[in-house]
């Protein structure tokens, strides 16, 4: 028996039945689901714990939460605010899907 995750979108709550019934959810395995950070690139696009990004240090960077703060690192960077960077960046993967985005270019640093 394996654990199923689900992300769910839309609910409603019925009162007459105290109960809640589920119309729109997606599985998800819980490995790869990102944290949103509050935090757009410079083309408005959300940033999520586990993206890579561009910042032009001739590295790719990956956005990761510790102790209560987005932080990124990659290249020469081992764990600056994310906040210094995101209006200066691009999304350009992440982690989960594209991780030789990181293996790659790292490797050339």
């Amino acid at each position: 028996h394996k654990d199923k995750y689900f992300i769910i979108t839309k609910i409603t709550y019925r009162e007459d039945s105290n109960r809640c019934d589920v119309f729109q959810s997606y599985q998800v395995d819980p490995n790869t689901v990102g944290q949103y950070t509050e935090l757009k690139d410079e083309n408005g696009k959300e940033i999520y714990g586990g993206d890579i990004l561009d910042i032009d240090i001739d590295a790719p960077v990956e956005v990761f939460y510790y102790n209560g703060s987005f932080l990124v690192r990659g290249g020469w960077l081992t764990g600056d605010d994310l906040c210094s960077y995101n209006e200066h960046s691009k999304v350009t993967g992440n982690i989960y899907e594209n991780p030789e985005l990181l293996e790659i270019n790292n490797d050339n640093t």
